[in-house]
């Protein structure tokens, strides 16, 4: 099974790139074209395999929303606040990522969260 984590690129020199996975700071094989600064990607074992665009994030996001509701559910916390505490949450990913809060808010409200 492939686990890929989403991560932003800081600067790209040569055949690697610096990611940033959330305020932890990696070099990583640049596997795929057209990688610069500021893109996000997806790495697997230490290789960016793959950019994201604005709007696969954006549609994506219901995912992220669902697992950090879950998980917050999981540790105790009453449905209504764990949904809370994960569309904020979202709302710092998105905006992490470069989303604009109107991007995290359409995405959520297309999936019905």
């Amino acid at each position: 099974m492939c686990w890929g984590v989403l991560a932003k690129v800081v600067k790209v020199e040569g055949l690697y790139a610096e990611v940033d996975f959330g305020g932890t700071r990696v070099r990583a094989l640049v596997a795929t074209e057209g990688v610069e600064p500021g893109d996000v990607v997806i790495v697997h074992a230490g290789a960016i395999i793959s950019k994201v665009t604005r709007d696969e994030l954006a549609e994506n996001l219901w995912v992220y929303f669902e697992l950090m509701k879950v998980h917050y559910e999981m540790n105790g916390v009453e449905p209504q606040r764990a949904r809370e505490l994960a569309r904020r949450d979202i709302a710092e990913l998105g905006k992490w990522l470069g989303l604009s809060d109107e991007d995290v808010e359409r995405a959520l409200a297309s999936s019905g969260t």
